[in-house]
């Protein structure tokens, strides 16, 4: 769980995930008004990256199965 803070109005958001979403990205445009929060399961590129799949956050579903990811926002 982590929260983003607006000092202005003292509301803050709250932002929940899945454990299997091991990394969040967070991204902005210039001078844009909101973000983006976009959850991950694995490291950006890590195809590259020399570790093991577990440590980049790789999930391997079997054919014709699924499995289930949940994220959260809340605005207290």
């Amino acid at each position: 769980e982590c929260a983003i803070y607006d000092k202005r109005s003292g509301k803050r958001i709250i932002y929940r995930a899945s454990d299997d979403y091991k990394y969040r990205m967070l991204w902005r445009k210039d001078g844009a008004p909101y973000f983006v929060c976009e959850p991950q399961t694995s490291a950006i590129d890590c195809f590259h990256l020399e570790s093991s799949a577990e440590e980049k956050g790789l999930i391997s579903i079997p054919a014709k199965e699924s499995i289930k990811l949940i994220t959260e926002f809340s605005v207290k």
